[in-house]
């Protein structure tokens, strides 16, 4: 488990678990969906290069840590802070096997990282509440929380949600609360920060789990890049890079990432 956020104060036994053990009558059908690591593209070659993606700096954890996001792409600036650099070559996503799962050190609902300017209000105020939504079980939490409040894989990648709100009933407020939390976000057009993160504490090793990648096209100019990609059959999706900022190109990528996931099996139209 990742150590918690600096000055973060242990909440009660029951706060800690209690959204975690809502979720555990919850029955997951539907399959894991890859696990996504979305970085600047002028970091892809270093990550090539040694075949490894390394934990860094977290803002507000006392452990390097590696923030990867399930099933949609969720865009970390290096280190915590906006890289000039990044805008010399559009973002790039891993797109890694689902069995990257079990080697998670923890498992949270949201963006953690958003804490830090207040973003996860009033789902989360303070770093004293964090604790109280880590998810234990990671191998099956994932599809009950998709299970419960989107339906389907399909539903939870074009940010959609569909609460069932049968099974409420029989719980504490804990999937009330987060239910209504992402009513407000889904009407303020801030789904991403639902997306759900898997934080790592260990390096990855990028040959033994990325099974496809999107990127820049341009990129696929480096022989570096296209030899590996190569060596290891994984697939490549490229899209086309005019310049500016990330978040300009969030909508394409999201798109490139559901449809690859779709030709994966993992998400039917339900």
């Amino acid at each position: 488990m990742t150590a918690p956020p600096k000055g973060a104060r242990r909440p009660q036994k029951g706060r800690v678990a209690r959204f975690a053990d809502a979720l555990k009558p919850v029955k997951a059908r539907q399959p894991l969906l890859p696990v996504l690591h979305t970085v600047g593209g002028l970091q892809l070659r270093t990550i090539i290069e040694h075949d490894k993606v390394v934990p860094g700096p977290s803002p507000g954890y006392a452990e390097p840590l590696i923030h990867l996001s399930y099933g949609r792409p969720l865009y970390h600036p290096l280190n915590g802070t906006i890289d000039p650099a990044s805008n010399l070559c559009g973002p790039v996503v891993l797109m890694f096997d689902p069995e990257l799962i079990e080697d998670a050190a923890g498992l949270y609902p949201f963006d953690s990282t958003a804490l830090a300017n207040g973003r996860l209000a009033p789902l989360v105020n303070d770093e004293s509440e964090l604790d109280g939504y880590e998810l234990r079980a990671i191998r099956v939490a994932p599809a009950r929380l998709v299970r419960a409040f989107y339906g389907s894989n399909f539903r939870y990648l074009i940010e959609s949600p569909n609460p069932e709100r049968s099974l409420f009933k029989r719980h504490n407020s804990a999937l009330q609360d987060y239910a209504s939390w992402l009513d407000g976000l889904h009407e303020q057009n801030q789904m991403g920060l639902s997306t759900l993160e898997l934080q790592f504490d260990e390096e990855i090793v990028v040959s033994e789990h990325l099974k496809a990648i999107i990127l820049p096209t341009i990129l696929l100019a480096d022989r570096i890049i296209a030899d590996f990609l190569m060596a290891y059959r994984i697939s490549a999706m490229g899209y086309t890079w005019f310049g500016g900022e990330a978040s300009l190109y969030a909508g394409a990528i999201r798109q490139l990432v559901a449809e690859h996931t779709n030709v994966m099996g993992l998400a039917r139209h339900e």
